[in-house]
């Protein structure tokens, strides 16, 4: 993020939001070629291939005619996963069959910011209860959580019961979650890792422990069946655990509470440690391959989840070759979700930049992806015991803006003082600590916006189990809270209460997505 959230001397972790790195969010490019010894030789990387035609078994046979090695192919979209050099990039772009060529990008989160002391564990309060409408006793964190306010998610508990929100199910591609957190147990359905090199010491595949590492820069061709080197270190990532209990955290199993208490949840684990090449020597990151991510969506949504959260993703220049394949591969993948009934929801992005033509936050830009911007309060409140957000809704400081937007949701900031930064501001979830136990710790970013949207889609299909993808998305989209201008809050604030009740009714004989979204969300996108 371009501003910073800065560490506090309080009793919790607190996390940046999910920002974008160097190069928008692309960690680095990938090492080049050798320029030591008498000739330099050719130095293999990853690339991405998207051929003109999708729905086409074509990328493979285009790969190996001009001379690289296909890893692996998402054949009903005609983008492919390559191992190749240079030449092999500039052949394959000059091949009939293929639209555009460009190197793999790898997309980054934030570093976590942890408080000096103090930090709050999450003690297992009892078992999740099963018959509630509302925060029990145990739910003693369910106060600070002015955001589930803001959106009227307790008027949607009161109308749905935790059995029939348990029917839908989001899918969360991030850097793993702890299933095994109070506030968690039970929540987690399905657990997935299409990261680079997956955990070998039996924890669950979408545990967010990470003890291997890729090293690009003594392997930049790395492909699966390569080994995975020890890391020095046991890390343990917070943010798709921060971002699962927006979604989808218990009543009574531990502190606090999600958007959806009853919701299921489909962890999917994407991210990796990877050691590039830098000017300062090999560095460490935390990154996902793009090949990483489009596996989960594709996994996702062939199990039929109608609701996919990404509170990840990357600037793209489409001006550039590899930009222009870059967002071509992201569409074909956002239609295939939305044809087969998914719905895709995206962060809109952590660099305050606006949106235009060429330059594009990917995924939260694209047509069919419901793209959330990120909001903040600039007062808040104590009412009957509670935080509320008694003052205006502000685009948040880092979130970016523009025509993509679609919806907004609190993503939390730093609070109306300048200089400082007020934990309350920000969202109160559930994290991991970097012991590997369960925790509890304020963010802020379009990461914690997204999620807010993605679980009043999950309502809204829990409720209406027939519900077409198109109809969902409208009735999330129709009922939304007016703000201010479309290119800060797109229609406005996410509203559960009001999206997810009137989908448990008969359904209307006439809905329409909104002229914009219909248009944007048609079998083909504008150049």
């Amino acid at each position: 993020m371009r501003k910073s959230l800065v560490a506090f001397g309080g009793s919790l972790f607190i996390l940046a939001g999910c920002a974008a790195a160097t190069d928008g969010g692309v960690v680095a490019e990938q090492a080049g070629a050798s320029t030591s010894g008498a000739a330099a030789m050719p130095v293999l990387r990853r690339w991405i291939v998207v051929t003109k035609q999708d729905h086409l078994d074509e990328g493979e046979s285009a790969v190996a005619r001009t001379g690289g090695h296909a890893l692996s192919a998402l054949r009903e979209l005609g983008v492919t996963s390559a191992v190749g050099d240079d030449a092999f990039a500039a052949a394959a772009a000059q091949d009939p069959a293929v639209e555009a060529v460009g190197l793999e990008p790898f997309y980054a989160l934030p570093e976590v910011l942890v408080a000096p002391s103090g930090d709050a564990q999450a003690d297992a309060r009892g078992d999740a209860a099963e018959g509630a409408s509302a925060p029990t006793a145990a739910d003693d964190l369910y106060a600070l959580q002015w955001n589930l306010r803001r959106v009227r998610a307790p008027g949607a508990w009161a109308r749905l019961p935790l059995n029939v929100q348990r029917r839908a199910t989001v899918a969360v591609i991030d850097s793993g979650v702890l299933d095994t957190h109070p506030d968690l147990a039970g929540a987690v359905v399905d657990r997935v890792a299409t990261n680079l090199c997956p955990e070998t010491d039996g924890s669950s595949p979408s545990s967010p422990r990470y003890t291997l590492r890729v090293d690009l820069e003594k392997n930049p061709g790395w492909q699966p069946g390569d080994p995975c080197e020890p890391a020095p270190n046991v890390r343990y990532d917070q943010h798709g655990t921060h971002v699962a209990g927006i979604i989808g955290a218990r009543f009574g199993g531990g502190r606090v509470v999600g958007v959806g208490p009853g919701l299921s949840i489909a962890a999917y684990k994407v991210f990796d440690r990877i050691v590039i090449p830098t000017s300062n020597g090999p560095t460490e990151v935390f990154a996902a391959a793009q090949s990483s991510v489009f596996a989960a969506v594709a996994d996702a949504v062939a199990k039929g989840y109608p609701v996919i959260n990404l509170s990840l993703g990357s600037a793209v220049d489409r001006t550039t070759e590899a930009g222009r394949a870059r967002y071509e591969a992201w569409a074909r993948l956002a239609r295939h979700a939305r044809r087969h009934g998914t719905l895709l929801v995206g962060a809109a992005g952590n660099e305050a930049t606006r949106s235009s033509e060429t330059a594009r936050t990917l995924p939260g830009d694209l047509p069919t992806v419901v793209g959330v911007s990120a909001t903040g309060t600039d007062a808040l409140s104590v009412a009957d015991g509670n935080l509320v957000a008694s003052g205006a809704d502000v685009l948040a400081p880092y979130s970016n803006y523009g025509e993509p937007v679609d919806l907004a949701a609190p993503g939390g900031d730093c609070g109306p003082v300048a200089g400082t930064c007020d934990p309350r501001h920000l969202i109160l979830s559930t994290i991991v600590r970097p012991d590997g136990t369960p925790g509890y710790g304020f963010a802020g970013g379009t990461s914690m916006a997204a999620p807010h949207v993605a679980a009043a889609a999950g309502l809204v299909f829990a409720a209406g189990r027939r519900l077409p993808v198109d109809f969902g998305a409208a009735y999330v989209l129709l009922t939304a809270e007016r703000l201010g201008p479309a290119e800060k809050f797109g229609r406005g604030m996410v509203d559960v209460e009001k999206a997810a009740i009137p989908a448990s009714l008969a359904l209307p004989r006439r809905l329409e997505l909104p002229a914009g979204l219909a248009q944007r969300g048609a079998a083909a996108d504008p150049g």
